[in-house]
């Protein structure tokens, strides 16, 4: 499978992390200030064909029950980076893994993401 380049994600803002179970598709909404604090970009990734669905949903779980208990609406935690890894042995498609402040790395097994601007 073609990988196509990744965007610079670094220091950018999670908004929104929403999985969705039935289509198994993960939607990260993204938003990337300039140093003058304007609005660089509003992105959301698109994971389709999520093939590691447990792990995606406990890290899932951890970002509701931290925005219960600090009563947010948008996590607003910052992106280290989004990177290609390397697949494991008996996966197929493609796999990435975000790394996130405070939360750590989710390692993300899927058919096909995608960019879109909002």
């Amino acid at each position: 499978m073609r990988k196509l380049p990744l965007p610079n994600l670094h220091d950018a803002a999670i908004e929104k992390f929403t999985y969705v179970p039935d289509a198994a598709r993960l939607i990260v909404s993204i938003s990337k200030y300039a140093i003058d604090d304007q609005l660089a970009f509003n992105i959301e990734l698109i994971f389709s064909g999520i093939r590691n669905a447990k792990k995606v949903v406990r890290f899932d779980q951890c970002i509701q029950r931290i925005l219960q208990k600090e009563q947010r609406s948008n996590l607003s935690f910052r992106i280290d980076s989004l990177t290609y890894c390397d697949l494991l042995p008996g996966e197929d498609g493609l796999c990435f893994v975000l790394d996130i402040d405070h939360l750590g790395s989710l390692r993300i097994n899927c058919k096909k993401m995608f960019v879109r601007e909002i």
